[in-house]
């Protein structure tokens, strides 16, 4: 079962409606919002914790363990990174940010679990 431990989140509104984006990657957007990572070269913030719709406070996860939605089968220890559409997180690549390592396996689409500790240095 997934599980969430010891968090550090931030608050930033929700740039589009994230309603269906609980457990994927956001990043950064403008006017100090976030908006769902549909990209793999995206640079990731962190991990949508709730389920806002636009305007909407955004709890993300930065730092920590958390829920997360697979994109692809993912194993324990596995570093993983930004899959390539959708804020699902997948096996790290050379194109993409790592965002964490994963704690809990999960198959595509399924509930995992990760620690969060995003590198801003890409793997190429």
């Amino acid at each position: 079962m997934a599980t969430v431990n010891s968090q550090v989140c931030h608050t930033k509104a929700a740039g589009a409606d994230l309603s269906a984006a609980q457990f994927k990657v956001v990043v950064l957007g403008a006017g100090d919002t976030v908006t769902l990572s549909t990209a793999i070269t995206d640079i990731p913030y962190g991990i949508l914790q709730n389920k806002p719709t636009s305007g909407q406070a955004a709890t993300i996860c930065v730092g920590g363990e958390s829920k997360f939605i697979a994109q692809g089968t993912v194993d324990e220890g596995e570093i993983l990174g930004l899959g390539t559409t959708d804020g699902g997180l997948d096996q790290v690549a050379t194109t993409n940010y790592p965002v964490g390592i994963c704690t809990q396996a999960a198959g595509d689409t399924e509930i995992g679990s990760v620690w969060v500790n995003i590198s801003y240095t890409a793997t190429a």
